[in-house]
């Protein structure tokens, strides 16, 4: 890249297998091997898309073998590129203000999510991208006259196979926790589902907001203002 990474994604198990995907201020998103890097960079990128017309600043693979990779810009557009066939099969110009996140669902290949600058998070389905499939809403206070901060969406699989969508939010000093319906892959081509947030979870009075969220296992992590992580689990079903 020709300038600062603001987004990283590494996919892959063994030392031959890892690839590494980087989104960059200098407008592009470029996929290397492990052994590239390592090795000095000799061979470059195997992939590199010039699509988008300012600062990439998330980049996710769909992992699982596949191709596809997952893009959100500051022009304005999220966007998914083949890195194999060397496409850009999907540009979406219209999903939010400002989009800064961009995750596949790990459990339905033609579903992803994104976020920007706004009060909206959106499911989509690569079958048919003319709107999103599902729009989760309510994590944002009335009180947050505009969005400033980037609270990225994080996928969350309960012990029962429910899926779940955290996500912080500005002003709002909680986790929200919205509930993935899985009806909404036969409704890709009806109207447009609207979800509330289905449960909040309110952290100590001086954490300030919800930063980066992480899964592992049933655990999440959570990153807050003043730069604390917390570590929260699932409250048992005897308590």
């Amino acid at each position: 890249h020709a300038g600062g990474i603001f987004s990283m994604h590494v996919v892959g198990g063994n030392y031959s297998d890892v690839m590494v995907c980087t989104g960059s201020k200098d407008k592009t998103l470029a996929v290397s091997t492990l052994d590239s890097i390592v090795g000095g960079g000799g061979g470059g990128p195997i992939f590199v898309s010039h699509h988008h017309n300012a600062k990439v600043g998330c980049v996710q693979m769909q992992g699982q073998g596949g191709a596809l990779i997952g893009s959100a810009s500051d022009d304005g557009s999220i966007a998914v590129h083949d890195f194999r066939s060397r496409n850009t099969i999907a540009d979406i110009d219209f999903a939010h203000d400002r989009p800064h996140s961009f995750v596949w669902d790990s459990s339905n290949l033609h579903t992803f999510f994104s976020a920007g600058l706004d009060t909206t998070i959106h499911s989509w389905d690569l079958r048919n991208l003319k709107g999103p499939v599902e729009s989760y809403y309510g994590h944002v206070p009335l009180t947050t006259k505009k969005c400033k901060r980037i609270h990225r969406p994080c996928i969350y699989r309960s012990e029962l196979g429910l899926d779940y969508l955290l996500s912080g939010s500005e002003n709002s000093g909680c986790l929200s926790i919205f509930q993935v319906s899985k009806e909404r892959e036969e409704d890709v081509c009806k109207e447009l589902h609207k979800s509330p947030v289905y449960s909040r979870g309110y952290l100590p009075d001086d954490c300030g907001d919800a930063g980066c969220i992480g899964v592992h296992g049933s655990n999440v992590v959570v990153t807050v203002d003043g730069g604390d992580v917390l570590i929260l689990e699932p409250r048992s079903s005897s308590e």
